[in-house]
């Protein structure tokens, strides 16, 4: 179609100009006459490049066709879920067909979450400043839906239908945003990034609070960080009568050898 052809066409155009070159190139709807980027790139192997996808394949085509990077936009809604699976597949597929490699590091995953140590105290946090925030989403849609009236309407929606096409917000604990990143993990099969939708719906102090909740409690789960604490745990309950038993007559040996028989036994 005009429009896929176009986008590669823009495609092109950019990463040539993040490799350094010289770009002169004519379409028929811009023209480039030695064109070239001011400043190069930190990396020498170049900026990184994500093509946005929704629930159409087209973001995933025009990704392999160009080698670049996967970004599911809407991982979290319904629809985009339930085709995050094909279109890694189509993704695979296309990058293949063009010289490229899939790498599942190089996908990521967007979700809007905002954490708190309750579930009441994430609506306590966002109740005030959600209503601007729906109205703005809204506003754009030219929507004025019932459920933007209350705070608890506007989270109900974004929890269990959608944030626009963000997909569901998380609004909740830590334990329901490992829960929802365990699904997407499943549903993928792996993925590289979970990007975090920031949306401006709670205070600056409520908001730090939830990414320290994010990197204190959900990041560790998923990097192993506290696997053998877990596990030396586990270990200790599991034999807790042979731990403790050698722990007492440990003690009341090093006591008898250091204050004799009678002490130990209190004779």
């Amino acid at each position: 179609s005009d429009q896929r052809r176009r986008q590669g066409e823009a495609l092109e155009a950019i990463l040539a100009l993040l490799r350094g070159e010289v770009v002169n190139m004519t379409t028929d709807w811009f023209t480039l006459r030695d064109a070239r980027a001011q400043l190069p790139t930190y990396d020498p192997a170049g900026i990184e490049v994500a093509t946005a996808s929704t629930i159409s394949p087209n973001g995933s085509v025009l990704a392999g066709q160009h080698g670049l990077s996967l970004l599911s936009l809407a991982a979290s809604s319904p629809m985009g879920f339930e085709v995050l699976d094909r279109n890694w597949g189509v993704y695979e597929k296309a990058c293949a067909e063009h010289g490229h490699v899939a790498d599942r590091s190089r996908w990521r995953l967007v979700n809007p979450i905002f954490l708190a140590e309750t579930r009441e105290e994430a609506e306590r946090a966002v109740s005030r400043r959600i209503g601007s925030m729906a109205a703005y989403v809204n506003r754009q849609t030219g929507e004025n839906p019932a459920w933007a009236d209350t705070p608890k309407g506007i989270i109900d929606q974004w929890r269990n239908e959608n944030l626009g096409e963000f997909g569901q917000a998380i609004i909740d604990t830590p334990d329901e945003a490992i829960a929802r990143i365990e699904k997407l993990i499943e549903k993928t099969g792996g993925f590289g990034t979970m990007l975090v939708l920031h949306v401006d719906m709670a205070s600056w102090e409520d908001t730090k609070r939830s990414y320290e909740l994010f990197a204190s409690e959900v990041i560790p789960h998923f990097k192993n960080r506290n696997r053998r604490r877990e596990d030396s745990l586990q270990y200790a309950a599991d034999n807790r009568e042979l731990l403790i038993g050698q722990l007492v007559t440990a003690i009341t040996k090093a006591h008898t050898d250091y204050y004799g028989e009678a002490a130990a036994t209190g004779a």
